[in-house]
């Protein structure tokens, strides 16, 4: 996502230029957004340059080297490591098959990559963090409700009654 936005934002000239790829930037992370939850894991591998084999807390790459070290992989520092989070709280990863995802840790990545970009929108951070918070909202609910309306094309709030 966020390579294809720096592809939007290099066509600018100026800083008027920039605002006014606002809205294209901002398609681009609705996209995103809004297909994340059918994204194929495959797509979201984590790709990391170890430096060092022991973790004192828990984390992502901890626990990748776990697993490495489960199917006899002798990982040494220096070393680039692969894995898509399964569950965060857990810090459970899949180093091999890639069939499943935490729809919540990459939806935080998502955030996060956005808020990455969105600074040069400065003019109207507030709005942007407005939409943002609308979005991210929009998503959870959809999480929710999603089995009733995985069969619709797109996927529309106002449907659902409230309980």
């Amino acid at each position: 996502m966020q390579l294809e936005m720096f592809d939007v934002l290099s066509k600018a000239r100026n800083i008027e230029e920039i605002g006014k790829l606002k809205r294209s930037v901002i398609k681009l992370y609705e996209k995103y957004r809004k297909n994340l939850r059918r994204a194929n894991p495959q797509e979201l591998v984590i790709r990391k340059r170890i430096s060092k084999t022991k973790y004192r807390r828990r984390c992502a790459e901890a626990s990748a080297l776990k697993a490495y070290r489960k199917h006899n992989v002798n990982i040494k520092p220096g070393m680039e490591i692969e894995y898509v989070v399964v569950d965060s709280k857990k810090w459970i990863v899949d180093v091999i098959s890639y069939e499943n995802f935490d729809f919540e840790y990459y939806s935080k990545l998502l955030d996060k990559a956005w808020s990455e970009i969105s600074f040069v929108f400065k003019n109207n951070q507030k709005k942007d963090l407005e939409e943002s918070e609308k979005l991210r909202k929009i998503n959870m609910f959809s999480k929710l409700n999603y089995d009733k309306y995985d069969n619709q094309e797109e996927f529309n709030p106002k449907k659902i009654k409230s309980r």
